[in-house]
């Protein structure tokens, strides 16, 4: 972790350079219980990352795509290494293109979690109002029968 190593890879153009276990902490979300169940018993975490890029692989193609120049091929996309991404033996190497890529994918994977979540809460709040209203609704009624 010198500084003429980390001044190699910026000037091959890897902006972000994450380690195995982070990267797969920070992106996981994105391809949620699928690396799972195919990385259950691997301990191996450069594996892991293999396993994870090529999972994400059909979704940062779509949003590469999007971000390309129309008059760019799409067999020049194709490829993960042409794409900015490179699995190393400590660390997985990102280029600015990619990195932006998977944070627009992990982004949109939060939000729609957020949404899900104060969907779920509201329901638990509006369920627990509900019940509360209609166990005073019933006090009431068998008050108001007694009386009449």
């Amino acid at each position: 972790a010198g500084v003429l190593p980390a001044m190699k890879i910026a000037r091959a153009g890897f902006a972000m350079r994450y380690l195995h276990t982070a990267f797969i902490q920070r992106y996981r979300p994105i391809v949620g219980l699928e690396l799972t169940h195919r990385s259950r018993k691997l301990s191996d975490h450069q594996v892991t990352c293999q396993i994870l890029i090529g999972l994400l692989s059909e979704r940062l193609e779509s949003e590469m795509k999007q971000k390309t120049q129309p008059n760019t091929k799409i067999d020049d996309v194709t490829d993960i290494v042409s794409w900015g991404v490179q699995v190393g033996k400590s660390k997985v190497f990102l280029r600015s293109t990619a990195s932006e890529a998977l944070e627009v994918l992990r982004t949109a994977t939060v939000n729609e979690a957020a949404i899900i979540l104060q969907a779920k809460a509201r329901t638990f709040l509006c369920q627990n109002r509900f019940y509360l209203t209609l166990g005073s609704v019933l006090t009431l009624q068998c008050f108001a029968r007694k009386i009449v």
